[in-house]
Parts: structure tokens; sequence; C-alpha cells
């Protein structure tokens, strides 16, 4: 008994504390709904709707950052910096797609309300080739769909 809660305390003392944090942040960007962030699209998880239109076999990685804000200067020290779900999936002819969802802040952890579009790219298949998406109705015609 001893030995099985010295090794619970030290498995816990190695996890990640924002690692709760992110799990939720990715599932409530998970259950974001693209008509809500553009009439002009169905009324399906952007999960569901990213499968629709990428197929439904394409591999979804799913991170949490600040939205790209961050820049190591001095002038970042004290800011409340978005908190984004980023998914990245990577497309045909060695292209990658990302989608950042804001859910929150790192201070003030999730919004209440739903999680908003941020921005999405497409990347490659040089390295400089990168165009940005500013509306998620946008993104078929970005990616050729």
């Amino acid at each position: 008994m001893y030995l099985t809660t010295i090794i619970f305390i030290a498995f816990a003392l190695t996890q990640s504390p924002q690692a709760p944090t992110d799990a939720a942040a990715i599932a409530f960007a998970k259950t974001a709904i693209v008509r809500d962030m553009d009439a002009t699209l169905p009324r399906v998880t952007i999960e569901a709707w990213l499968r629709e239109l990428l197929g439904a076999q394409i591999e979804m990685k799913w991170e949490v950052n600040d939205c790209g804000e961050q820049t190591g200067s001095p002038a970042d020290r004290g800011r409340d910096f978005p908190l984004c779900a980023e998914v990245n999936i990577a497309l045909a002819g060695n292209r990658k797609l990302g989608v950042l969802l804001m859910v929150g802040s790192k201070k003030l952890g999730l919004n209440p309300d739903r999680p908003q579009f941020r921005f999405g790219y497409v990347m490659g298949p040089g390295p400089n080739d990168l165009k940005f998406i500013d509306k998620i109705g946008e993104l078929p015609k970005q990616i050729g769909k």
C-alpha cells in the first residue's frame, strides 16, 4: 500500500498541470458549430465539417496555444493571452491546414460563450507558401475544395 501511494504521488507530480485545461479546451473547440461562425455553413461541429470536407479518415492533431500572440518581449509580461485550440491536418500535395479557435484566455480560462474562429492557414508545399484565412467560410476555396 505504501509503495503504491508513493508511485501514485510521483506519477501525479510528473503530470503537466495544464493537461486538464488543454483537454477541456480541445473538447470545447471540437463542439463548435461552424454555422455560428459563418451563416453560410451547415449546422454541424467543426470536427464533422472538416471530415465532410476533407474525408472521414483525415487525421486531426489538436493542440492548445496562445493564438500566436506571444512575442517574447517585455511587453508580454503580465498580459492575459488568448487561449486557442488549434487543429492541424495534412493535406494532399505536401500542404498543411491549420485552424485556430479561440476558446478563452490563459488567466480567465474557458470562455462561457461558444468558440470563435480566430484564423486559419494553408502552408506549403514550398517554404514560403503560406495563405492566411480570415473567415472560416473561405476555407474550402483556400484548400481547393
